[in-house]
């Protein structure tokens, strides 16, 4: 799993239309050094499952849709509802979403999940992830870059 600290959002929320936060956990179908037909990361195993996917002809972004999608497990979601703390402002309270099926269906190489807070997406990780870190950490805020360490499984700076 991936963690971006930026100024995000996502334009097709789970709770309904655009979601801002400031954290994005992405979850690759491909780990680094890996190919397409390689066995996929055990995250992407692990989280994930797949839906069938009737992509709208009339919408013009249909074309760049595919008809299978990913999302999260019920027990993923489950934690999730139960785990990351409401939100005070915003329309929408929740301090995660993901995105629609329609969102997800032009993405068949990584899944995001989107959280308010970063100590919420670190403890999704925590609990989620087959390294329990992450793989690669980019806080725009203060110029920090990451990248984890097999060898020691933690992060060292780049």
């Amino acid at each position: 799993m991936n963690i971006l600290i930026n100024h995000c959002w996502c334009s097709d929320s789970n709770w309904g239309g655009n979601y801002t936060c400031r954290v994005i956990v992405s979850i690759d179908r491909i780990l680094k050094g890996k190919r397409y037909h390689d066995i996929p990361s055990e995250d992407w195993t692990n989280l994930l499952e797949e839906h069938a996917f009737d992509p709208d002809p009339t919408d013009p972004e249909s074309l760049f849709s595919f008809t299978r999608v990913r999302r999260l497990k019920p027990e993923i979601i489950q934690w999730l509802s139960e785990n990351v703390k409401d939100r005070n402002y915003d329309e929408h309270k929740q301090g995660w979403c993901v995105g629609t099926d329609k969102y997800n269906s032009g993405n068949i190489l990584s899944f995001s999940i989107f959280f308010e807070r970063q100590r919420d997406a670190m403890k999704f990780i925590r609990r989620w992830s087959s390294y329990k870190n992450p793989v690669n950490y980019l806080n725009y805020f203060r110029n920090i870059r990451k990248e984890l360490n097999p060898l020691t499984n933690k992060l060292d700076r780049i």
